[in-house]
């Protein structure tokens, strides 16, 4: 499961994923926009429709990749475990896995019911730059102590930010390197982030 705001989602996220189906042969990759991102100012939130379309057309070539509007269709904030109970419901003995860019895996113990997370799932993550591969692993030496499992590349995938996006829009720019092309051209369709 790759969950997030997704606003908008961006090529590190898909980049992210891929790496991790590659690595780790998954059955499928969730793709999952978030209702309410609890962890995240949602002043400019776009609407979960621009998001899930997004969504859907970053991706359209990622064979593994399921669109999910799970977290959609709960009210409120989207608090991972939550999520995690579900799918766990819905998928039954299937082993879970987690997929986090670095900047949330290392907040990950202030997460609601954090254990709990730890015990559904097994974390994933990669580092955004060559400075953070030792940040993560010492953090997951500390997480493992707690009972989480993690899994860390040691390639770095493309620093690359939703809000660096936002404002690249906002100043005119152009984001044709950060978002496929699809959605490029979705953004300046709709006049999103202007």
């Amino acid at each position: 499961m790759l969950g997030g705001s997704f606003n908008p989602i961006h090529n590190a996220h898909v980049m992210l994923a891929e790496r991790f189906e590659e690595k780790l042969q998954f059955d499928k990759v969730l793709v999952m926009p978030s209702k309410i991102p609890p962890h995240k100012s949602i002043t400019e939130l776009v609407s979960e429709e621009h998001r899930l379309n997004m969504c859907r057309l970053a991706c359209e070539n990622f064979e593994k990749a399921e669109v999910s509007e799970i977290e959609l269709h709960r009210s409120g904030a989207s608090y991972t475990v939550d999520t995690l109970i579900a799918l766990n419901q819905m998928y039954g003995e299937s082993e879970i896995y987690l997929i986090v860019g670095a900047d949330m895996y290392l907040t990950l113990e202030s997460w609601k019911n954090a254990s709990k997370i730890f015990e559904l799932a097994t974390i994933c993550t990669a580092p955004r730059d060559e400075s953070d591969y030792e940040i993560l692993l010492n953090y997951s030496k500390k997480l493992n102590i707690i009972g989480a499992k993690s899994i860390i590349l040691k390639e770095h995938i493309a620093d690359i930010s939703s809000t660096d996006i936002r404002q690249i829009l906002k100043d005119g720019g152009d984001i044709g390197s950060f978002v496929c092309p699809k959605v490029k051209e979705y953004i300046i369709k709709h006049k999103l982030y202007v």
